[in-house]
């Protein structure tokens, strides 16, 4: 009787570390494509940002030089 209920408890404690261990494990993995999709939008955005920028600073020099 004791082992059976040992046996069926210990069973029990297998599958709820097996979900835990699951679930970490695709938080995890979500995080890190999150993390990676955030870097690659970054990695976009920022050579568009200094276009713009570049851009910006030659209207700039233009206008100056115009009104000399």
């Amino acid at each position: 009787m004791i082992a059976t209920l040992v046996a069926v408890l210990g069973t029990l404690a297998g599958t709820i570390v097996a979900g835990l261990m699951q679930h970490l494990t695709t938080t995890r993995t979500t995080r890190a494509a999150t993390a990676e999709q955030r870097r690659r939008a970054l990695a976009d955005a920022i050579p568009a940002l200094l276009a713009a920028l570049v851009r910006h600073r030659e209207q700039q020099y233009l206008k100056i030089v115009d009104a000399s």
